[in-house]
């Protein structure tokens, strides 16, 4: 695979300069997709403004300085997707990446005591052995669980990087979402009522119809992170 991506091929989620230079950054394979995530050296220069260049990225990841969910990170191609925080150890300063009301991906400064908390929305789950379940995550963590009234759609906010399972969010009625795909991405808005395959949902701009798969739910009456 090709270790730069030009600039006008990108996802229209990257908010980025287009026509400056040819190329940027193709993020490493990772869990999340190229439209819901941005590679680190992007997201350390063009969103967060820590370092000017590749060069100083590197020398930053070399020395410890950036986290993201916790965990030290080397890869400087590494994608950084949704919902993931960034955290720089030299600054004490922490990000959520989210996304604008656009559809674009963006960076939000958080507390500490956010930093090691985030969302993700479980999008599998199996049984394994022994009776017990494992649930797969959109950040492309498997949890093992310990009930069984997780479904596929359901959100766990769970502690990172300890992957401690602190809360669980079904998806129904009142639920507060976050679309993730399609023409309202980036929408924010409460579940009115689930018909198959459809979640419908009240938005500050009306009521909508979105495929469950677009639908993230962020919590129960109010979204438990920042967006």
């Amino acid at each position: 695979m090709k270790s730069h991506l030009k600039r006008l091929d990108a996802p229209k989620s990257w908010v980025i300069l287009r026509k400056e230079h040819t190329f940027i950054t193709r993020p490493s394979a990772g869990a999340h997709p190229m439209d819901l995530g941005l590679p680190l050296t992007v997201v350390l220069k063009d969103l967060i403004h820590a370092a000017r260049t590749t060069r100083e990225v590197k020398r930053a990841l070399g020395i410890k300085h950036v986290v993201v969910d916790g965990k030290r990170v080397r890869d400087h191609k590494r994608i950084v997707g949704l919902l993931d925080i960034i955290s720089l150890t030299e600054s004490k300063e922490n990000y959520r990446m989210t996304l604008g009301e656009d559809g674009t991906l963006m960076i939000k400064k958080i507390d500490a005591k956010e930093a090691n908390h985030k969302v993700a929305k479980i999008i599998g789950k199996t049984m394994v052995k022994r009776g017990k379940l494992q649930v797969n995550l959109s950040d492309g963590r498997n949890i093992l669980v310990g009930k069984d009234d997780v479904a596929t759609g359901d959100s766990l906010v769970i502690e990172v990087p300890s992957q401690k399972v602190i809360e669980h969010i079904k998806c129904q009625a009142g639920a507060q979402i976050l679309i993730i795909g399609g023409k309202r991405k980036g929408e924010q808005g409460k579940i009115v009522d689930i018909i198959k395959d459809e979640v419908l949902y009240q938005s500050k701009t009306g009521k909508f119809a979105t495929l469950k798969d677009y639908a993230l739910v962020v919590g129960k009456d109010k979204p438990v992170v920042t967006l």
